[in-house]
């Protein structure tokens, strides 16, 4: 009976060892795609910036001092359940920016509490998430006329990294400075597209 015993103690320890393995596997992943995700941030601020087309954070923070621009959140209202604003800025979704623009201006002041910017005097900086539905939105504009319109690339995850703050609303627990869990990536990336279009906000 001892010996029947003992025979069961190997198989025991294997799986033991086999959980702490796939365990240790698991965080090994998490950790790598933590780093790829730093990486990118890191290669992105990195790369030379267009300035006929972009801005970084220095220059959109010393236009903002010199009230010398527009800045336009182009993100889609699902994305804010979970991620603030950069102050300042005025929400509308990359799919109503078209019809924004064509507002008068007594129309985009009531809608929007503040001053529609002029095509030849004012700068406009969109931002979103990343560089994405910024850029489209810059090539939206320069259509429309707004020749002086351009984004700020790092958007949203680039702010939150430079400026050490979280890069989801925080509810009682506190996320990583411009990194945010796994799960709750997966979970703003369903509601991408950044061709959306949302009839309670169409301008008519």
């Amino acid at each position: 009976m001892l010996r029947s015993f003992a025979s069961q103690v190997p198989r025991v320890s294997s799986v033991a060892a086999s959980s702490t393995t796939a365990a240790g596997n698991q965080c090994l992943r998490n950790l790598s795609t933590a780093n790829q995700k730093y990486a990118q941030c890191q290669q992105q601020q990195q790369r030379p910036l267009n300035r006929r087309l972009e801005v970084d954070l220095h220059e959109l923070t010393m236009m903002q001092c010199l009230e010398d621009l527009t800045l336009i959140d182009v993100r889609q209202p699902a994305e804010l359940q979970f991620q603030e604003q950069i102050p300042g800025s005025v929400h509308i979704p990359l799919g109503n920016l078209r019809d924004a623009f064509q507002l008068s201006e007594a129309d985009w002041q009531q809608k929007f509490n503040t001053a529609k910017p002029n095509k030849i005097n004012k700068g406009i900086i969109f931002y979103a998430r990343g560089p994405i539905a910024s850029s489209a939105a810059v090539e939206i504009a320069h259509k429309l006329g707004y020749k002086k319109s351009r984004h700020y690339v790092g958007g949203w995850e680039d702010y939150c990294i430079q400026n050490n703050i979280p890069f989801l609303k925080v509810n009682g627990d506190s996320t990583a400075p411009g990194l945010s869990s796994e799960d709750d990536d997966s979970t703003i990336k369903q509601h991408y597209n950044y061709h959306y279009y949302n009839p309670d906000l169409h301008y008519l």
